[in-house]
């Protein structure tokens, strides 16, 4: 049976979420051991909470200071000093991972988020075959470390990106990005309306606020009034309680029906009931919004990664970048006026796809 270690990082909601997809997933493979552990956790609540701080004062409070973050740790150096950095962190606080890992006895490590082979490079588990899942549709050289065997990545793209940092393409698997299995069950979007007691008469409109609420998508309601139709408007503030009261305090459209949700655990339920969706691009939603063939209007990417992920969607006709409220709500009356039908992801599923190569590998190992 083999064992597979697999570790995020809390900086970011996206990478996380892989990792639940890939352990949810792991399931469908018989005498395949899954593990998920958070190497933020390594750190100890003091530690874990000014990692997690730093990146969301970063990403959400100085989006200028965090672009120029992402553009200038884009090559060889930066690795180097990054790798120095982590090295020692690791002689601090990496005992407690070293320690679970070892009552696990992983044949394999994956990650979800780039932090993890930096942070133990320089212990007994960079001797174990390691993979990682790139949960964005750009490359950016973080993402490397010469001890990773195999780069799961979104697209062509990245590969080919990849290449001009003298990358072997030998170590990347075009898997797309992991999402929830439940996305690619096959469920009844006017049951589903029934079920939640939505019109089947008028579009509905999802905003969502993103897993690290750097969103202000409550803040476009009171422009949905210029909207030129009834419609039904679904907001979602996840675990995020101060936005949910943001949520219903807004001056809702008389003529609209609308709904105010917290946390879910049936998100995909809510995306199939959309007409539109609007969200930051984040790698994990707009995974999401092509499995179901959802159209995206796009807000408030973080700089760097998400702008990628927003240029890949409008690259593909998946959807477009609203610069401000107003743009929100001229997308949603061209989208009502024309609507694209967008098509489903036919291909195998990224959770398979990633699981079924690294069962071969390890078979191919064994033999």
């Amino acid at each position: 049976m083999p064992n597979v270690l697999i570790l995020t990082a809390a900086m970011g909601g996206g990478h996380n979420a892989a990792a639940r997809a890939l352990a949810e997933a792991s399931s469908h493979y018989k005498d395949l051991s899954v593990l998920v552990l958070n190497v933020n956790d390594a750190a100890g609540k003091t530690g874990k909470k000014l990692l997690v701080s730093s990146y969301h004062v970063l990403a959400g409070k100085l989006p200028r200071v965090w672009k120029f973050l992402y553009k200038n740790t884009n090559n060889a150096l930066a690795q180097n000093i990054f790798a120095n950095i982590s090295a020692v962190l690791s002689g601090i606080s990496a005992k407690q991972i070293i320690e679970q890992a070892k009552k696990f006895k992983p044949d394999y490590i994956l990650g979800t988020h780039f932090f993890a082979p930096y942070f133990l490079s320089k212990t007994p588990l960079a001797k174990i075959p390691w993979g990682m899942v790139v949960t964005d549709y750009a490359w950016h050289e973080m993402w490397y470390h010469p001890m990773i065997h195999n780069h799961f990545v979104a697209n062509k793209m990245i590969k080919n990106k990849s290449k001009t940092f003298q990358r072997n393409s030998a170590h990347f698997s075009i898997t797309g990005i992991p999402v929830n299995p439940e996305f690619y069950i096959t469920k009844n979007p006017e049951t589903l309306r029934e079920k939640y007691s939505i019109p089947l008469d008028q579009p509905c409109i999802l905003l969502l606020s993103g897993g690290d609420g750097f969103t202000h998508v409550a803040d476009s309601i009171p422009y949905f009034k210029k909207i030129k139709k009834p419609i039904t408007i679904i907001a979602i503030a996840g675990k995020n309680v101060g936005l949910e009261q943001k949520f219903e305090k807004q001056p809702w459209p008389k003529d609209s029906i609308h709904q105010v949700v917290g946390w879910t655990n049936t998100m995909d339920e809510y995306m199939r009931m959309a007409d539109i969706i609007v969200s930051k691009p984040g790698g994990l939603t707009v995974s999401e919004c092509q499995a179901l063939g959802k159209y995206m209007i796009m807000v408030s990417p973080i700089p760097g990664q998400e702008e990628a992920n927003a240029q890949y969607v409008e690259s593909h006709d998946f959807g477009k970048i609203a610069q401000d409220n107003n743009e929100v709500i001229d997308l949603i009356n061209q989208f009502l006026e024309n609507p694209k039908k967008l098509m489903t992801k036919k291909n195998l599923p990224a959770t398979d796809a990633i699981w079924q190569t690294i069962i071969k590998e390890l078979q191919q190992k064994s033999s």
